[in-house]
């Protein structure tokens, strides 16, 4: 199962390449609803969650929502109703992705743009004990789905810090720093924490 959500990542990384060809070279950071009711990207101000940012993408450069959606995720526990429009596209239980807000074509290959949904309430980092942060179906603890900037996706080891599990930056430096926190490389890192998919309303 986890080369089919790796090719679903990489589908949604893809896309946003595409949104951000078409917007200067700047990903989506959130979105509202136009005039016409579909949802507009927003370039600049504060990003909520994943699904606020992922729904710019639907329909004009991912024809539907079931590329967000992965068997067997808690996020995800039953299929997209494929429904698109105000308070319908991507609404909460209809994404596993959890997503870097904030990035444009021209930051660093290796920064994160895509992950397996973190820790709920804790996004940056995933709780090993709780089945709930598995992601894909048949996924160990141990391990979760990256996507960078380059468009390479990878399903990459993590290591336990103290009740949590975090993904590294590669080469690690020392002492070890997470992949997902601004404050990684002296602060010269991704310029904002990572965003949460919406968890379906039954799990809140």
């Amino acid at each position: 199962m986890h080369l089919r959500a790796l090719s679903q990542a990489k589908g949604i990384a893809l896309s946003l390449r595409l949104y951000a060809g078409d917007h200067d070279g700047r990903y989506p950071v959130s979105s509202v609803v136009a005039s016409d009711g579909s949802y507009a990207g927003l370039l600049d101000g504060e990003a909520t969650d994943a699904n606020a940012s992922l729904r710019p993408l639907v329909p004009d450069y991912v024809p539907g929502e079931k590329l967000f959606w992965v068997a067997g995720s808690p996020w995800t526990p039953r299929l997209p109703d494929e429904l698109v429009g105000p308070g319908r596209t991507l609404a909460d239980g209809e994404n596993h992705w959890a997503y870097v807000p904030g990035l444009t074509l021209e930051d660093p290959d290796d920064y994160p743009l895509l992950a397996d949904g973190f820790a709920v309430g804790r996004p940056g980092v995933y709780d090993k004990q709780s089945l709930r942060r598995k992601g894909w179906k048949g996924g160990r603890a141990e391990r979760a789905i990256v996507v960078r900037n380059n468009q390479s996706a990878a399903l990459v080891r993590m290591v336990q810090t103290g009740e949590f599990w975090i993904v590294l930056r590669a080469p690690a430096p020392a002492p070890p720093e997470n992949l997902f926190s601004v404050s990684a490389n002296g602060g010269q890192w991704i310029p904002r924490d990572p965003v949460n998919p919406l968890p379906p309303p039954t799990s809140r």
